[in-house]
């Protein structure tokens, strides 16, 4: 067959039209090969690859960043084939490489696209230490080539001598031709019988391409969808089936980085976590420490590597039974859990978190928090709870009665506490779980709620018979802010409940409290305190103390028992005893 028009970004390829080429299946039999290229729904101009977890190609028509802007990229960004102004470049102290043959070099003395991008990898450039962002603006025959070997970086660092003495010659006499012009071809020295073979191959990859430039249709095509079904036609040509023994189906998703530099790597398959822990080691070596597998959608297996690893997997169930809406209570049997090396989801309910959640949750639970992180959950939370709390004093002015704002200040709490709900672990919906330990709880509730360490209202006019509601509205709505809301808020910044022991979030939610309760008795007054009774004018005094003591005492219980229910009851039953028996 005669080809057609294969006009290139370099304006060499119109005396290809005139080469008579044998169809490819005369040199190569293709083979079925796993489909390893994606497109990001999100953003219409990039594509990955399922082996290549690294890097992302942004493909855009006419996309061309100035020579300063090259020289002033972010760390990890590559341009292919005058995506990038300016000479070759290779910044290896700030990863910045520019692959190209256009400005201020010697042309007809510089590698093409894409040999030099195979020289990077031949030379054993790492890839694999940082995330990379691939410019590209145009998908022909040099620059697909060159997206095909980076997206192969890793496969080709192990490659076969077979896969290489295919790829090698057929980037050579790509480069030749894309450089020199057609007689280039003489320049690779190759048998002509060979050099004839390969150009075959080269035309066909490139025929979709021809057809497109001789309809006018290239202009307008889908340069990612396009690329991708050329990038998977190049490992038809390219790979045998023995090659992906093993390895088919296996999709590296995410990665993590823990403390000392260790990685969490996390990878879909339906291969077992060993075969899975076997190929990722031979890419990261003694770096990979954690695995997250996932086998069907909601069911993981987690896997320590490392043999007498400083990580500990018990810390990282912790942190994933906080964040899963699936997850059940200490008690439940649908928890995360498992030994010390090897562990997984919930059995029967999987887990509602995504594969990269969990490998972020992973390092999050392994990581002590920066100062800023934590800072910034302390500010979240302690803004949501004046936002409340000026929510509530505002209706009070502006609307007669107390039951009115205090539903208000319920409903706000509500609404902010539910930012928390889908991380049953740290907002509290959960079924409780109870022990004796908690009597002691309960006892410092009491007490401080004979202090006056709940807010009771006096009955008035203008209260009437919303006395009871207003005050169950109280109750709840401060559960829901102080317990709900302020505690979950600080406890995620702290990575968790277990800092709950050592008083954080317990603390913090009780001073909460005794302000807001203070503040409310000045603005609506309340009934006296039972202690006050025998001692008068301790008013004042007592309360704040006994607002302390009421949500030490609540916060405790909403940690042992595991869930905001306790506190909720006991709070609501001990305002009810003391309208009943005031």
């Amino acid at each position: 067959m005669t080809s057609k028009l294969m006009a290139g970004s370099d304006g060499v390829s119109e005396e290809r039209a005139q080469v008579e080429v044998r169809p490819l299946s005369g040199y190569t039999v293709p083979v079925a090969v796993p489909d390893r290229y994606r497109r990001f729904k999100a953003e219409e101009h990039r594509l990955a690859c399922t082996e290549a977890p690294t890097m992302t190609v942004h493909l855009e028509r006419g996309y061309c960043a100035s020579a300063s802007a090259v020289k002033g990229s972010k760390p990890g960004t590559i341009y292919l084939d005058g995506a990038g102004s300016g000479p070759p470049l290779i910044d290896a102290e700030r990863d910045i490489i520019n692959l190209d043959h256009h400005d201020e070099c010697v042309r007809p003395f510089t590698l093409s696209t894409c040999e030099q991008a195979f020289v990077l990898v031949a030379k054993g450039f790492d890839f694999d230490t940082r995330d990379w962002r691939i410019y590209a603006n145009e998908p022909d025959l040099d620059t697909l080539l060159a997206l095909w070997v980076l997206l192969n970086h890793r496969r080709l660092k192990a490659a076969s001598e077979r896969l290489l003495d295919h790829l090698v010659p057929l980037l050579r006499v790509e480069g030749a031709i894309d450089v020199h012009g057609l007689d280039g071809r003489k320049l690779t020295g190759y048998p002509a019988d060979q050099e004839e073979r390969l150009y075959g191959e080269l035309e066909e990859i490139g025929s979709i391409e021809r057809e497109l430039k001789s309809t006018g249709e290239w202009a307008t095509v889908d340069f990612v969808e396009y690329t991708i079904d050329r990038l998977r036609a190049l490992d038809r040509l390219l790979y045998d089936p023995g090659d992906f023994d093993g390895r088919a189906g296996l999709e590296e998703i995410a990665r993590a980085e823990l403390p000392g530099g260790d990685l969490v790597i996390a990878c879909r398959s339906s291969a077992s976590i060993y075969q899975v822990e076997k190929e990722m080691s031979s890419v990261y070596g003694d770096r990979l420490a954690l695995l997250v597998l996932e086998k069907l959608p909601g069911t993981y297996t987690l896997r320590q590597v490392a043999a007498f690893s400083k990580h500990n997997l018990g810390r990282i169930y912790d942190w994933l039974n906080l964040l899963d809406r699936n997850a059940g209570n200490s008690k439940s049997g649908e928890r995360w859990g498992g030994s010390e090396e090897i562990g997984g989801s919930p059995r029967s309910a999987g887990s509602a978190l995504k594969v990269r959640r969990i490998a972020a949750a992973a390092s999050e639970a392994l990581s002590k928090p920066p100062p800023a992180e934590r800072l910034r959950g302390w500010a979240r939370a302690l803004l949501a709870a004046l936002a409340v709390c000026a929510l509530g004093g505002l209706l009070v002015e502006r609307v007669p009665g107390s039951a009115v704002p205090t539903a208000a200040m319920a409903v706000a709490a509500t609404l902010f506490w539910a930012l928390l709900i889908d991380r049953p672990g740290l907002s509290g919906t959960r079924l409780p779980v109870f022990s004796m330990s908690q009597l002691a709880s309960l006892l410092l509730v009491v007490v401080g709620a004979a202090c006056g360490g709940v807010w009771v209202p006096s009955p008035n006019p203008s209260v009437g018979t919303n006395v009871w509601a207003t005050a169950v509205l109280f109750a709840l709505g401060g559960e829901l802010l102080m317990r709900g809301l302020m505690f979950g808020r600080i406890a995620e910044a702290e990575r968790g409940v277990r800092s709950a022991w050592r008083g954080l979030p317990v603390v913090a939610a009780a001073v909460g409290w005794a302000l807001w309760l203070t503040v409310w008795v000045l603005i609506e007054g309340a009934e006296p305190t039972l202690l006050s009774r025998y001692a008068d004018g301790l008013d004042q005094l007592l309360a704040p103390v006994g607002a302390f003591l009421v949500g030490v005492g609540l916060g405790h219980l909403r940690v042992s028992s595991e869930s905001l229910i306790p506190p909720v009851v006991v709070h609501v039953g001990v305002v009810c005893a003391l309208l009943l028996f005031s």
